[in-house]
């Protein structure tokens, strides 16, 4: 069970991640991570172990699969499944929105690539190396940059 005393908070890249639920909470099934950043365009990936989703709880974000491009606001959602290439970004000045990855996993390449959030604020400038700065630890969680 989660509650907000034992929520795990990490600067990863440019991001707030909220570790809300774990593999070993979720015995490997899920994970459950709330992100919120400032406006920015992803670099296009693909996970290899985990199907991931989003869903918007403030702000805009917009998600290109293949030649598909969706806009998401508040209370909408959207799946990308295991192997597909997907980039996505925060379409607003800022985005708050609920990540699942099936099944977990990537919660430790948020873990191994971040630090410790200092405050529940996003990371200051250049605290954090950006994501595909981390491309290692990205390949480690089976997570390809293309």
């Amino acid at each position: 069970m989660s509650t907000d005393a034992n929520v795990e908070a990490i600067w990863f890249a440019h991001y707030l991640a909220r570790i809300h639920i774990d593999g070993k909470a979720s015995d490997g099934r899920f994970a459950l991570v709330e992100m919120e950043a400032e406006t920015f365009a992803g670099p296009w990936h693909v996970h290899t172990c985990e199907n991931e989703s989003f869903y918007v709880l403030e702000g805009r974000m917009v998600v290109h699969v293949g030649d598909e491009t969706v806009h998401l606001g508040p209370g909408e959602s959207f799946i990308t499944p295991q192997g597909t290439p997907h980039a996505y970004g925060v379409a607003s000045e800022r985005a708050r929105w609920l990540m699942v990855s099936a099944p977990a996993g990537f919660e430790n390449l948020i873990r191994d690539a971040g630090v410790p959030a200092e405050s529940m604020e996003l990371p200051p400038a250049g605290r954090v190396p950006d994501a595909a700065a981390n491309e290692g630890v990205s390949a480690r969680y089976g997570v390809d940059y293309l």
